[in-house]
């Protein structure tokens, strides 16, 4: 046998994507000579990426055994082994390729990217960035370095990076992450361009639809009934729901199996929210499982950990095994908490694996699929008789569609005008939030209360992007040095210490800051918003009203501003509420977690008895 003809033939098969020909050549070569590395390391790669990690992790060791001075085939373990989450050990490996080779670019690359998954950005932007000085307009490596600038906060240099990544690759992933870039930098109509500029690349990607509806969400120009009829187009590729026969005992009496999926199940506003519920649990009820695809784990990780019955980390699984694993567990209502938010896991909901569900929490909107069955909401978030802009069916919960869980945070503040002698509104929302209606509305205020100040806390809230802000307060008349810019590391609850030096905060829309608002309240400081067309717009509404703030909802942007100015006038009584929230909000509504998840478990026992109706009743 001409072995060295038999692997040429076999790679080319192998490089055309035609594996299965690709492995019978290399395991054809094996039979002949058994410790071909070769041949050992190509068939182990062809395993990696038909899904047979073990196999193709042991096949790749066995050639590095004959040939150890071989950088590439140090390099290839290290990516089998990241992929099946062994991060120390594939980093071990690109290292050994880079001893080997210094100059190999796809080993700093591979190396750069373990550091990502690792959150050692810095380090992460050092390989990326020597990977490219090795092969420029190495577009992978381009990409990355831009995601890792990004989430350093430096959006000025991702910006910059992307704009030279979509001259080499004006893919949709490029124009996505544009867009992202833009949203984060508060330009939001022009990452709108760049997210239908994707979608019109990639029409049938739902990830990237997915983020086109997502971040319309923000669009204070976009019109609720075409939002809507968006996501019932994405909805539409998962149209044929596969018909289920689920063991699931039909006993309308027995506690139900409640499982949550999330890409959040860390230090995130969702987590926060959930953890109330899975505290307070009734275990003659309810057994909780969660289903995590986070990219990180934390102590808060392990809090929400130790109070679930089931845990299942699903980062690794694909849409399919995720089913089945879902499947397995006999889950009775399987909720989503991420909606069309990052990683979420909307395609497995489309395989419908649980017999009930249900979206929550984690995004303000339908999702548009017809094999989700329930969204949990409230009467302020959305009211009773409106037009129907959802697919699934409404489930108004008591009081408010949420409870809050307090983190540990500095003490309440003295009110700051008392001191100062004006009036210092605030904002610590995402700048994504900020879009052209919001900051032309605040300057308004602002015109109307001469004396009256602004600040802004945002990680990003440097550079370029912080001489745009000033350069759009400007352009609305408002000078510099009443605007106080802040940026910093929201590390914990210490960036909460900022409400110190805020009388009032300030709302967005179309899409409020919900978790912004219950810190703000916490923090003794009261929120103005404005009562939005959707529930995205009505969520900080929401809260107010069940704390008894319903006065600080504003009904119009005319409104808005004449509220802001009217309780801007009368410091005493911002004083004294000021001094008196937290006791208050500690003891609404919004912060028994005990009375919500009893409500909340009296819902999911109705949809389980329903269920459970013989289907001729």
């Amino acid at each position: 046998m001409n072995v060295t003809a038999q692997l040429k033939q076999a790679l080319e098969h192998h490089q055309a994507g035609r594996l299965d020909p690709a492995a019978e050549m290399y395991r054809t070569v094996l039979q002949y000579d058994p410790e071909n590395p070769h041949a050992l390391h190509l068939l182990g790669m062809v395993l990696h990426q038909t899904g047979h990690a073990t196999a193709a992790i042991e096949l790749i060791q066995r050639a590095i055994g004959g040939m150890p001075d071989n950088p590439v085939f140090h390099n290839n373990l290290g990516i089998v082994l990241r992929a099946t989450g062994n991060l120390v050990e594939a980093s071990q490996c690109y290292q050994r390729a880079l001893t080997l080779k210094p100059d190999y670019a796809e080993a700093h690359y591979n190396l750069g990217n373990v550091h990502q998954d690792l959150n050692r950005i810095q380090a992460a932007i050092d390989s990326f960035e020597q990977a490219l000085k090795l092969r420029p307009g190495f577009a992978d490596a381009l990409n990355n370095l831009a995601v890792a600038a990004k989430n350093l906060g430096e959006l000025d240099k991702a910006f910059s990076l992307y704009r030279q990544l979509i001259e080499i690759r004006p893919d949709a992933i490029s124009w996505n992450n544009l867009g992202d870039v833009l949203w984060r930098r508060g330009e939001i109509e022009e990452a709108i361009v760049c997210f239908r500029t994707a979608l019109k690349i990639s029409p049938d990607d739902a990830a990237v639809h997915g983020n086109l509806l997502y971040y319309m969400k923000y669009d204070a120009q976009a019109d609720p009934t075409d939002v809507f009829a968006e996501h019932v187009r994405w909805g539409q590729r998962f149209d044929e729901v596969p018909p289920r026969e689920f063991e699931n005992v039909r006993d309308p009496d027995r506690p139900l199996r409640i499982g949550y999926v999330s890409p959040s199940l860390c230090r995130n506003p969702v987590a926060y929210f959930l953890e109330g519920i899975l505290r307070h649990q009734d275990p003659s009820r309810v057994q909780s499982w969660c289903f995590s695809d986070a990219n990180v784990t934390d102590n808060f990780t392990e809090r929400l950990r130790s109070l679930a019955d089931g845990w299942h980390d699903t980062r690794q699984l694909s849409d399919g095994e995720l089913a089945e694993r879902i499947l397995e567990t006999k889950i009775d209502i399987l909720v989503d908490l991420a909606g069309h938010t990052s990683h979420n896991r909307l395609s497995v909901f489309a395989k419908r694996p649980a017999p009930i569900q249900v979206t929550y929490l984690g995004y303000p909107d339908t999702t548009g699929l017809k094999a989700m069955d329930y969204r949990l909401t409230d009467a302020v978030a959305d009211p009773a008789g409106e037009f129907k802009r959802h697919t699934e069916e409404l489930i108004r919960l008591r009081d408010c569609f949420c409870c809050y869980s307090p983190p540990e945070s500095p003490a309440v503040a003295r009110l700051p005008a008392s001191a100062l002698g004006h009036i210092t509104f605030g904002s610590l929302h995402n700048l994504g939030r900020l879009n052209r209606t919001v900051l032309e509305t605040w300057c308004r205020i602002l015109d109307a209360i001469p004396d009256s100040r602004l600040v802004m806390f945002r990680d990003t809230l440097h550079g370029k992007v912080r001489t745009q802000f000033l350069k759009k307060f400007a352009e609305h008349g408002i000078s510099a040095n009443r605007v106080d810019l802040r940026h910093g590391v929201a590390d914990g609850s210490a960036y909460l210490s900022h409400y110190s030096d805020i009388d009032i905060t300030l709302d967005t829309f179309p899409w409020g800051g919900h978790t912004t608002a219950c810190e703000s309240l916490w923090m003794g400081v009261p929120v103005l918003t404005l009562r939005g067309q959707a529930h995205a717009g009505r969520m900080v509404a929401s809260v107010l009203s069940v704390v008894g703030l319903a006065d600080w909802i504003a009904d119009d942007l005319d409104d808005y501003v004449s509220r802001a100015v009217r309780f801007a006038s009368d410091v005493p009584a911002l004083s004294r509420n000021r001094s008196a929230m937290r006791q208050h909000i500690a003891r609404s509504a919004l912060c028994d977690g005990a009375a919500f998840t009893r409500n909340l478990e009296s819902i999911y026992c109705t949809m389980w008895r329903k269920w459970c109706q013989p289907v001729d009743d």
